[in-house]
């Protein structure tokens, strides 16, 4: 399962800007603010790939009950 928060470790890597930047700009409210306070800063991970204006590819991914396995009719567990 997915989690449904990014570390900002990960938002980095995936929007290829610094730490400082990323800062900068949800303080002036031109990014996602984090939306956990503790050790470490957390964002939405459904507010991210809104905000780059991306599909979140497990978001779209069908429940596995609903998978058909090849060369079966029948669904998956």
């Amino acid at each position: 399962m997915t989690p449904a928060r990014l570390l900002l470790s990960e938002v980095v890597a995936m929007s290829r800007l610094s730490a400082a930047t990323l800062r900068r700009r949800w303080r002036t409210g031109k990014f996602p603010a984090p939306v956990d306070r503790g050790k470490q800063l957390l964002f939405d991970r459904a507010a991210v790939f809104k905000h780059f204006g991306l599909d979140d590819p497990v978001a779209s991914t069908p429940p596995r009950a609903k998978w058909i396995v090849r060369g079966s009719a029948e669904t998956a567990p």
